[in-house]
């Protein structure tokens, strides 16, 4: 497969990671599509790869792939060094410096994950999922609409305005509840649900709407 021929998205609410921008692309082999779900992550055909690339200062660093095989999603990691990508199963952590909006120059430790560490955010209900691809995430410039138009997206509602909408959670014009539900919501209640790897904790943020 060739990410570039991916789907470009967008989350409402992007995960926070160090700083860093992310490119994200939804690839689906040739012929098929996602199937909409309404509550939960969306239903992909074997073959389909979801991929992230980070980069911090202009500068790739990682990128990050969901693999859907047959036994289920499998996570591949790989570095950039010199414009040249290679699989990184170990990991590691790299001291950096950022510069950032009204705050100035930053020093961080970027993390990139262990193939074993990508569990610890995407090990959902005993299996590998991925955390994004979800309505309410993806309800934001038109995506969902565009995708169903393209039939890269069957099963979804004729009104799609249904879809329920998360507050920004960095639009200071927004009410600070919604804004903070909203944060929390993509940063932690993947883990923290009765579903998610954080389950043993008893702290839940997920909550019905």
């Amino acid at each position: 497969y060739h990410l570039t021929e991916g789907l470009a998205y967008e989350l409402a609410n992007p995960l926070f990671t160090d700083y860093a921008a992310k490119e994200r692309t939804i690839y689906l082999p040739p012929g098929t599509s996602m199937g909409f779900r309404p509550d939960y992550d969306f239903a992909f055909p074997v073959g389909a790869v979801v991929s992230k690339k980070f980069s911090l200062n202009g500068s790739a660093i990682e990128t990050r792939l969901l693999i859907h095989r047959a036994e289920g999603w499998v996570p591949l990691n790989y570095t950039w060094e010199n414009g040249r990508a290679t699989l990184n199963r170990a990991g590691f952590i790299r001291p950096m410096k950022t510069r950032v909006e009204k705050i100035g120059e930053v020093a961080l430790n970027y993390h990139v994950p262990s193939l074993r560490q990508c569990a610890s955010c995407h090990f959902i209900n005993n299996e590998i999922k991925p955390i994004g691809i979800r309505a309410t995430h993806l309800n934001t410039r038109q995506q969902l609409q565009d995708w169903v138009a393209q039939k890269k997206l069957t099963e979804a509602p004729s009104d799609l305005s249904v879809v329920l909408s998360e507050d920004d959670w960095r639009d200071a014009s927004r009410p600070i509840d919604g804004r903070a539900k909203a944060y929390l919501e993509i940063n932690c209640a993947h883990c923290h649900n009765p579903k998610g790897n954080a389950r043993s904790t008893g702290l839940y943020l997920q909550a019905p709407r």
